[in-house]
């Protein structure tokens, strides 16, 4: 039969010392970076954005006399302005999304690693 009084198991709640269901005050013990979403915090994002955007619509603009079968020299920096603008949307979108509640080290690993798979995925998907 298991000791009830060092029990972790979550019905044990009410066995578990007293320090361990304390409540902190308002505003006390947060930890920095996981607090409410702020719209400060994705200003840079949506300044990289826009400046993606800007160089985007100027790489349109190039004059040059078109060739057949050749993709224009307005091409790469097209596509490097559009990948700039998802980037930086998507990483102003995850800024948003932040839990006030910090993540543990093994969860947080975890994600990072599946995270990491997702983008190996599609970084062969997209060369191929």
């Amino acid at each position: 039969m298991p000791d009830e009084a060092t029990s972790t198991t979550p019905g044990s709640r009410a066995l578990a010392p007293t320090r361990d269901r304390e409540t902190m005050p308002a505003g006390k013990g947060r930890v920095p970076g996981h607090g409410p979403p702020s719209l400060l915090g994705v200003v840079p994002e949506l300044v990289l954005a826009a400046l993606a955007a800007y160089l985007f619509v100027l790489a349109r603009n190039f004059q040059y006399e078109p060739q057949p079968e050749q993709l224009g020299p307005g091409f790469w920096p097209k596509l490097l302005c559009a990948g700039i603008f998802v980037c930086a949307l998507v990483r102003g979108a995850q800024k948003l999304r932040v839990r006030a509640a910090p993540v543990s080290c093994a969860t947080k690993a975890e994600e990072d690693h599946i995270r990491w798979r997702r983008l190996a995925l599609a970084l062969v998907v997209g060369y191929v």
